[in-house]
This record gives C-alpha cells, structure tokens and sequence, in this order.
C-alpha cells in the first residue's frame, strides 16, 4: 500500500480511482478464536487505512475458495507446521499454484523452482544445504505468505508412550509416527485390560443365553405335556 494515501479525509487510503483501498479477509466459523483474530485485524488494519471486512465461513467454503478457486484476498487457515527440508518444495513451487494444489497464493519463481528440484534429486548434503539456504532466501525476500500468529497446543500423551519426538510444530509429526512405541509393561497391562472387558462383556451375553435356554426348556417339556 505504499503510495497510496487518503485524499478525502476519511481516515481510509484511496486507490488511483479514488475508490477505497478495501479487502476480505475469510477465517473459519467453526473457531471463535480465528474469528476473534480477523476482527483484530480489521481494527488494526483500520488504523493504517485499510478497510477491511471479516467473513466467517464453514470449513468447506474455506477450503474450496482458498485452495480450489483461489478465490479470496487474505485468509486465516491453519497450517501444519513442518520443518523438513522437501515443506519448501511442496508449498511454494509453480506446479502446485493449481485447484486442489499446495501452493494457492500464487507464489511463482523460476529460480525457487530450479532450486526446489535440484533439492529433491541431491543426495550430498553439504551441497542440499546450499540449494535450500538459498530457496529460504529467496522466501525471506519475496514473501509470500505472513504468518498471523503461531497458537499454542496442548498435545498429551501417555508417559509410557517411548519415542515421541518433541519439536517446533509438536509431538505429533512424522518422527513420531515411525518411532513411537508402548514399554512392554504398558503392553501387558493393556492386554489385561482388554481380556478384562471382554470377560466384563462376555459374562452378560453368557447369563442371557442360559436364561433364554432355561425358559425354551420349560416351555418344551410343558408342551410335551399337554400333547
């Protein structure tokens, strides 16, 4: 927005035509707290005048304008923090700038995508940290997303759950998933638990079955009776 100025007065910076500079920014209905945040930055970006006007939507409509239609301004969503070096080759390469793709701003750079590829096919390291510094560079000047804000999450688990690998984004990423693991003793009292809810749910069913076999019994032998 640099340049442009508010040439009427009204707080709010006009665009050469003299409309006003205004924007959408769509967050998700289902989490007050994301509304919450794009009503913040409707004030906030108020006092840099800049209109802008928050529109809650459910889940689907948020993802079918963000990443199938590309259909929005500026939009609050939640994305998976991810580390790894191939994150940079999936989100921001011109491939994925498509419906349904990972790259839904629209960021295009031949070079990043020269690089990307590069990245994916280096198995040396020393010359992979090279070709990625240099994709992060190349981030850092263009960038194209911003982050709002990073929410803190609670993530509990079991403390005789082994291998789970803390990191920035949490517990749960792909680390854990190929690592974590119960301690034998954990395991057995697991099994015990079960047997013990199959006995708890077993003992019913058996008591059920004898009542029905005792009542089909007595109306038999009455039967037997009668003939």
């Amino acid at each position: 927005m640099a340049g442009l100025k508010d040439i009427d007065g009204d707080g709010i910076r006009e665009i050469p035509d003299g409309s006003d500079v205004s924007l959408e920014i769509l967050t998700p209905s289902y989490d007050p707290a994301r509304v919450r945040i794009g009503d913040l930055m409707v004030e906030w970006f108020n006092k840099i005048g800049i209109k802008l006007s928050n529109r809650p939507v459910d889940f689907d409509t948020l993802v079918d304008e963000v990443s199938n239609k590309h259909n929005f301004q500026l939009c609050i969503i939640e994305s998976a923090g991810n580390f790894e070096p191939w994150f940079l080759a999936t989100y921001y390469v011109s491939s994925q700038y498509k419906p349904g793709g990972r790259n839904p701003w629209g960021f295009t750079n031949a070079t990043f995508d020269e690089f990307a590829e590069l990245s994916d096919a280096t198995i040396d390291e020393s010359k992979r940290r090279v070709l990625i510094a240099n994709m992060q560079r190349i981030l850092a000047d263009e960038v194209p997303i911003i982050p709002v804000y990073i929410r803190y999450w609670i993530q509990v688990y079991r403390k005789d759950l082994k291998g789970v690998i803390n990191m920035p984004g949490g517990a749960l990423n792909f680390w854990t998933l190929i690592n974590a693991h119960f301690t034998e003793e954990a395991k057995q009292t697991m099994n015990q638990s079960i047997l013990s809810l199959i006995l708890s749910n077993i003992a019913p069913i058996v008591a059920i079955v004898i009542v029905v076999i005792l009542i089909a019994t007595i109306v038999i032998k009455r039967r037997k009776k009668i003939m």
